[in-house]
């Protein structure tokens, strides 16, 4: 069994290991100090942390250090790592981020945890007892809908594109030009997240607070509690069934570092066609995970690599498929049920992803 210290003051930082190590697959037990003797595993602080992080390493008798980074994400940051960390010899990164092709360093380790979390919850798993829950909001939170016919669905697009939290190194220069353009010129045809106090509308709640009720109008139409505004986490599957396609803009628009988080999964999850916006060929790597495409829609903007083009490429494909009537749409949900069926169930079909934590202290031991 692997023994992974986790300080008291390390567990107050707000992400709790035991749900990456309870997925991991690999026993382990938590200890708070090293007592014992050398610890498998000793959790180390956040990069922004990076001084009391050469500290505890220095404090704890340890066999590897590891640094888990499974809820953050921005534009380049594996390579950032790269440059600024000290991640060699028994010092571990392991992060959501997904590829890098400009940094070859193999203590920074790549981990999908966007997918393992959402297969965990929409799946029920059972964490330790104890675990602090992220991004989850009770035992309605994540409920996978049924797919049915095309019949009753009114509108085109659901767009979770939320700009609140636009900053320097994270501009979601994608998100905001494509909120404009929906606002502007296809604003009667779905539903759109990007609350502000200019645009008190634009909510889209999420499903554990009303998860009785499948009337998008109605839950459309419901006053926004001020707690709720950070907890829009998934949208509510009455916006997906009312609907066929998800338009929105990924984690990285930019730079060096791919990863897909639930901005893709949770639409795929829900039954729809995706229309996502991220770094080039992000596409491509979302076909290698097994995921299906629709030959209707046009990704060739994907490969292009300077952004400018590749964003007005992306517009321009936005503006052709809401352009189609609902009619020709509710056709192509038809004839691509069975690829929208084989997406839902790729979630389940496909197992988590894992780290052999034992091959890496193994690997430090030579």
């Amino acid at each position: 069994m692997l023994t992974v210290l986790a300080t008291a003051d390390y567990m107050k930082i707000g992400c709790d290991p035991k749900m990456f190590f309870d997925l991991n697959g690999q026993p382990y037990c938590i200890v708070e100090d090293d007592r014992d003797g050398p610890v498998d595993v000793l959790l180390t602080y956040p990069w922004y942390r990076r001084t009391e992080a050469d500290q505890q390493r220095a404090q704890y008798r340890h066999r590897i250090a590891v640094e888990i980074d499974l809820w953050h994400g921005f534009e380049s940051c594996i390579a950032w790592y790269n440059q600024s960390g000290s991640y060699h010899s028994n010092n571990y990164m392991i992060t959501v981020a997904g590829t890098d092709s400009t940094v070859n360093n193999p203590n920074i380790v790549p981990l999908e945890f966007s997918f393992n979390r959402l297969k965990a919850y929409y799946s029920q798993f059972p964490f330790s007892p104890g675990w602090i829950p992220y991004y989850h909001n009770g035992s309605y939170t994540y409920i996978v809908p049924r797919l049915t016919d095309a019949s009753n669905k009114t509108k085109i697009f659901v767009a979770p594109v939320n700009t609140a939290n636009a900053r320097a190194d994270h501009p979601v220069r994608a998100r905001i030009a494509v909120a404009q353009l929906l606002r502007q010129s296809y604003y009667h045809l779905g539903h759109m997240s990007d609350y502000s106090e200019q645009h008190p509308n634009d909510y889209l709640h999420s499903h554990y607070v009303f998860p009785t009720m499948n009337n998008v109008n109605w839950i459309k139409n419901q006053p926004i509690a001020s707690t709720q505004i950070f907890y829009g986490i998934p949208p509510h599957n009455a916006y997906y069934e009312d609907t066929f396609l998800s338009i929105f803009g990924e984690t990285m628009e930019s730079g060096t570092t791919q990863v897909i988080t639930e901005k893709t999964l949770d639409p795929i999850i829900k039954g729809h066609f995706i229309l996502p916006f991220s770094t080039p060929h992000f596409c491509d790597m979302v076909r290698g995970r097994g995921i299906l495409l629709p030959d209707f829609v046009d990704y060739s903007y994907d490969a292009i690599e300077d952004f400018d083009q590749r964003l007005a490429s992306w517009l321009t494909e936005v503006r052709r498929l809401l352009s189609m009537p609902i009619d020709h749409w509710r056709e192509l949900y038809k004839k691509n049920f069975d690829l929208l069926y084989a997406n839902q169930v790729w979630m389940w079909r496909r197992d988590y992803d894992r780290i052999d934590l034992q091959a890496l202290i193994a690997k430090s031991n030579t």
